[in-house]
């Protein structure tokens, strides 16, 4: 999963889906933009974490399916991800747009989790 998580990211964030819109937001040259070994590394490790997390509380469900996981996902994604990511926007002065792309990939990353992990469920 955790290879799933990272190439929906480098799908996300491509030119050919929301990479200029995300760069824009951020003031950012999207084609100056290059993939550090640490950044790499450091998205590795929190795609990572992030599906093992839902993992775990999957197991804490006890009894779980497709559709839970796939639920579950969505409410740590809209009640934690974009809910937290918020205070960014309005303490930080994020751009609402960058916000938006961030959380979304990370909303929709976790559902996939979610479908995944179900399968695996059943």
């Amino acid at each position: 999963m955790t290879i799933i998580y990272f190439i929906l990211g480098a799908f996300w964030y491509s030119k050919i889906f929301l990479g200029n819109i995300w760069a824009k937001a951020n003031n950012f040259n999207i084609d100056e933009l290059e993939m550090k070994p640490m950044n790499f590394i450091g998205a590795v490790i929190a795609a990572f974490l992030s599906t093992l997390f839902l993992a775990i509380l999957l197991e804490l469900i006890s009894t779980y399916d497709v559709v839970v996981g796939m639920f579950t996902g969505l409410i740590i994604g809209v009640g934690f991800i974009f809910v937290i990511g918020f205070y960014d926007v309005i303490y930080e002065d994020k751009n609402a747009k960058a916000w938006v792309v961030d959380a979304g990939y990370h909303l929709v990353a976790l559902i996939i989790a979610g479908l995944i992990l179900g399968i695996w469920q059943i």
